[in-house]
């Protein structure tokens, strides 16, 4: 950054990672990996279980939306990786619990087989669009955040009628948004 005779350089690259890692770290708020998978397969197994006792009374193609809604959520909350195994889980807990022979993996009737590809790739298909919303949510979060401490630093910078007064604002500034040590270079 340049600004008159003073010039902003970050020199430390593992500083430069720290601040991306920073910025990164809103997918962890869930947990680690393992835990929000695990997650995953509780919700699925739990939806299954929630269904079976209504076989007969409700359609097959409820039970599908149902569990393409178990889908979205998780897609929205947990991410892109346990979308995509609870779409796999729930293309396999719909073969297993509701189409005849039940609770085994034959398929009598071969339409299911479509079924199932259709089922797989609605299901990918709406992980991957809420997967990529959320993510361009959080990328627009970063952003704002960056616009507001930028226009901070400008307002405090505009009532600044000295160099060091202003070298003194800017260096806070850094040390508030990088854990690094800040060294002015004057030109």
């Amino acid at each position: 950054m340049r600004a008159g005779l003073i010039s902003l350089h970050v020199f430390d690259r593992a500083c430069a990672m720290t601040v991306f890692d920073r910025l990164s770290r809103s997918r962890m708020e869930h947990g680690p990996l393992w835990q929000r998978l695990l997650l995953t397969v509780v919700i699925c197994l739990f939806t299954t279980l929630a269904l079976l006792p209504f076989p007969d009374t409700l359609d097959r193609a409820n039970i599908i939306m149902v569990f393409l809604l178990v889908v979205l959520g998780i897609s929205v909350t947990l991410g892109r990786s346990c979308a995509i195994l609870s779409a796999l889980l729930s293309v396999l807990l719909f073969d297993v619990a509701f189409v005849p022979p039940r609770f085994s993996l034959t398929v009598s009737d071969p339409q299911y087989l479509l079924t199932f590809a259709v089922m797989l790739l609605v299901a990918l298909t709406t992980a991957r669009l809420a997967s990529g919303l959320q993510e361009a949510a959080r990328r627009a979060q970063q952003r704002e955040q960056r616009t507001q401490a930028l226009y901070a630093l400008a307002h405090a910078l505009s009532g600044e009628l000295t160099h060091a007064g202003a070298l003194a604002r800017i260096q806070a500034f850094v040390r508030a948004q990088m854990p690094a040590q800040v060294m002015p270079l004057l030109a």
